[in-house]
């Protein structure tokens, strides 16, 4: 099970342990909770984290362009230390 997990996983497919929950009872022959299947992974050296989610529709031009603005206010917007 674990081997078409790899080979899934390698064609670019993100893999995640809900996904997995319902393959899982048909290798093992027994009811499995998400816990168990989270153990499984760490166990055979499998990460749990993801790539950070990202909006489809997002601009990354309009996203640099807010980063430069809002750093340059916040800065202004301190007050002096005496």
């Amino acid at each position: 099970m674990l081997h078409s997990l790899h080979t899934r996983a390698g064609k670019g497919e993100l893999i995640t342990a809900k996904k997995i929950l319902k393959d899982v009872p048909e290798a093992v022959g027994r009811s499995v909770s998400l816990d168990y299947v989270y153990r499984l992974l760490n166990r055979h050296g499998w990460r749990t984290i993801g790539p950070r989610p990202r909006r489809l529709k997002a601009d990354p031009e309009i996203q640099e362009g807010f980063k430069k603005n809002s750093t340059a206010r916040r800065r202004s917007s301190r007050s002096p230390t005496l």
